[in-house]
């Protein structure tokens, strides 16, 4: 094998090594102050000061996975930097494993998984590569067992999420339950939503040969999410229904995802052509087209048709846009380019908008997501992504758990 070759095998994902300035790029001007990698947005300072006990072997493990994340934003590599790299990457995993299965734990362990997760995420270019989904599941696994975690942002309402499935109760007891109102309680329903859905996506994906039994069932779980979903718009007040706000795109998402899998699970069990005269199919389709509509507006706004260009004549990094709100962009771009129904220009249209994410914003996975055919509709890919890089944005958003009156979306 010559070096070039090596070089090949040993790199993390083809697109990566081409992928400049992806967490740490320069930005405008008028940007200058705002909080714009990856790392500062999402993570807290570690405690290295007070660190004992399994954080010995943690801590260093934070640290090699930061070094992991700026080395996306190096154009070239040596093969022996990469050697050294994935030693260091192997090593951090054996020592995440070692902190979660010590007795005595540790509070940055889930940190860790979450910068896993995210990491293999970012360089994923192989649709059936489920590494990044195995490090989510830890991640949700180490929520359930620890609860909240200050290590990673604003992860209390997703604790909460998975600790009220772990209970199986009614999102309709929520109000009597909780501490928090209005946008807070919304987080959470989509939470709770995308945890649902993620599980029954993925049961989906088990069944080679699906009977009309395991369909129904799954219709009846798809209809009372989508119910529960529908109550979001009336617990925010106007300003948190901005266009430009990403949980509002994270929301459109979650319904195109919900309305399409009804829409072809109602095809299923009633063949194509009675199933497209049904007024339950009508609506679907307006809600599915409508959610998409706002996606693609708000893209637009973020990624215009005429790009711009900075003072070397190259395409620059759309201007006020993190690297977290983009992440969650490229979801529910994906989301919408595979969304049941729509036509093969509006698919083209979003597709480029994830091209233009994955090279303006440097994200491989994003590129990958844009040759993604419409048929190859991976909606358990779209709910494990949204729940991944939604952790962060809610920290800048107007969608916190602060207590508010109740006020409809206008």
């Amino acid at each position: 094998m010559d070096s070039q070759e090596e070089y090949k095998s040993i790199a993390p994902r083809g697109l990566v090594s081409s992928a400049a300035n992806c967490l740490t790029g320069p930005r405008c001007s008028s940007c200058e102050g705002r909080n714009h990698t990856l790392i500062a947005n999402v993570l807290q300072p570690t405690r290295s000061a007070e660190a004992d006990g399994t954080d010995h072997a943690i801590l260093p493990t934070i640290a090699i996975l930061e070094a992991s994340f700026r080395d996306l934003h190096e154009t070239a590599h040596t093969v022996e930097a990469h050697r050294d790299r994935q030693k260091q990457y192997q090593l951090a995993m054996r020592n995440l494993s070692f902190a979660i299965t010590s007795p005595d734990g540790s509070p940055n362990s889930a940190r860790s998984a979450w910068m896993f997760a995210m990491y293999e995420m970012m360089v994923n270019l192989d649709a059936e590569d489920e590494t990044w989904i195995v490090h989510l599941d830890g991640f949700l696994a180490l929520l359930r067992s620890q609860g909240p975690t200050e290590s990673v942002a604003d992860t209390s309402i997703l604790s909460h999420a998975v600790e009220f499935l772990e209970r199986g109760n009614d999102v309709h007891l929520l109000p009597d339950q909780l501490t928090f109102d209005g946008p807070g309680t919304a987080l959470l329903l989509m939470d709770i939503a995308k945890l649902r859905l993620k599980n029954l996506t993925s049961e989906m994906r088990k069944l080679n040969t699906p009977r009309k039994l395991d369909i129904q069932k799954l219709r009846t779980s798809l209809t009372q999410i989508h119910r529960d979903i529908l109550l979001i718009p009336s617990m925010l007040p106007t300003s948190a229904c901005d266009s430009n706000n990403p949980n509002l795109n994270e929301y459109r998402a979650i319904m195109i995802v919900t309305a399409s899998l009804l829409s072809e699970s109602g095809i299923f069990l009633e063949s194509k052509q009675p199933y497209r005269a049904t007024r339950e199919c009508e609506k679907l389709s307006r809600t599915i087209q409508d959610a998409v509509d706002g996606i693609y507006a708000d893209s637009a706004h973020h990624f215009p048709a005429k790009q711009s260009r900075d003072d070397n004549g190259k395409s620059s990094r759309p201007c006020g846009m993190t690297m977290t709100e983009a992440l969650c962009m490229m979801w529910c771009c994906f989301a919408a380019s595979v969304a049941w129904g729509i036509d093969a220009a509006q698919r083209q249209k979003i597709q480029a908008v994830l091209w233009r994410i994955g090279g303006e914003m440097r994200v491989p996975k994003a590129m990958s997501l844009a040759t993604t055919k419409a048929y190859d509709r991976r909606y358990s890919d779209v709910v494990a992504g949204l729940t991944l890089v939604s952790v962060p944005v809610r920290a800048d958003t107007g969608w916190s758990s602060t207590p508010v009156r109740r006020t409809g979306c206008h």
